[in-house]
This record gives C-alpha cells, structure tokens and sequence, in this order.
C-alpha cells in the first residue's frame, strides 16, 4: 500500500523492488483516473475509469491503452477494437448513443481505410475514408427499402469524379463536383 500525498497517488496491492506486481488499484486522484488490474511494473491488462463514467477495458502496454479494449464515453458510445499508444488505431467497431454504427479502420482516432457506416435510419455507407471523411471509392445509400444509391467517388466527404446514382430502378451516370452533379454522361 503506497501513498503519495504530494501527487495524491494512491496504489493498493503487492509490491516487488518497489514496483506494482500482480493484481492491484491504483488511483490518480487529483485528475480523477482510477486504474485496476495486473500489472509487472506497468500495467497490462486492466481497467481504467474517471470520475465521469468513462471506462477502458482492456490491454495496456507502458501504461497506455495498448492492443485491444473497450471504450465507453459517459453518453453511452462504446468502441471495440485496437489500440495503439493510447489512440484508436487499427480495427474496429463503433455503437455510438443514437445507434449509428461504424465497422472498419482507424488510424490516429480517426475513420481512415475500407469502413462502413450505418445509420438508425434507412441510410448506409460503405467505401473508403481519410481523416474521418469519405474519401475514395464509396457507395453511398440514401434508403435501403427503396434502394437510392449514388456509387462513385468521394473527396473530404463530398461526391467528387465520376458517379452513378440508382433511383426507381434507373441508372444515371455523371460528374460530381464538391458534391454537386454538374454534368451528365
């Protein structure tokens, strides 16, 4: 059992030449972190919550969310997947509060790779992101019952290049500019 008052660190559990080994809590009480979990100096495979219900379940490496884990915002969003030096890195899936959901890649927190998002509505999308963005080839679906589509291309989330939109059964092709169709083909 260790505390330090100075930094109001609080750590419960075995020690081995003065470093957490085993199971045991560790708290960080003036930024309101709590940690419990295994640990061989660092720890490893844990939970980590705050004073405001957020909570990480999962694996850690030099104490940062390492490989994979469970994210829970106090809104009630939960990511599942990879992490990589405490940031969403790699594959995952997202339930955000409203029931939107995202499968797919990440890179530095943000969409980025092949994904697919999908809206509590009729809408979907599934292509390529960049930055948090549709970029690249996407196919986009405005209502999954009465199939409206545009399948195309996409620059910083708009429909850029050469597309085709699919609306009572008929194909129609064009260019797309910002997001606007600005010509027929």
């Amino acid at each position: 059992f260790i505390i330090n008052k100075k930094y109001k660190i609080v750590y419960e559990g075995y020690l081995e030449d003065g470093f957490p080994k085993g199971y045991g809590k560790y708290s960080l009480l003036e930024e309101g972190k709590f940690y419990e979990g295994i640990w061989d100096k660092n720890l490893l495979l844990g939970i980590e919550t705050w004073k405001d219900s957020t909570v990480y379940v999962g694996e850690f490496k030099n104490n940062k969310k390492n490989g994979i884990g469970m994210y829970r915002w106090p809104d009630g969003t939960i990511y599942s997947g990879e992490w990589k030096n405490d940031t969403m890195e790699g594959y995952c899936y997202i339930r955000y509060e409203d029931n939107r959901k995202y499968e797919g890649q990440m890179m530095n927190g943000l969409k980025h790779g092949y994904g697919e998002f999908t809206w509590k509505s009729t809408r979907k999308y599934f292509g390529h992101y960049l930055n948090d963005l549709k970029d690249g080839f996407g196919i986009y679906i405005w209502n999954i019952k009465t199939f409206e589509v545009y399948s195309g291309f996409w620059n910083k989330g708009k429909m850029e290049g050469i597309g085709m939109t699919i609306k009572d059964d008929r194909k129609r092709y064009g260019k797309w500019s910002r997001g606007e169709k600005i010509e027929k083909i």
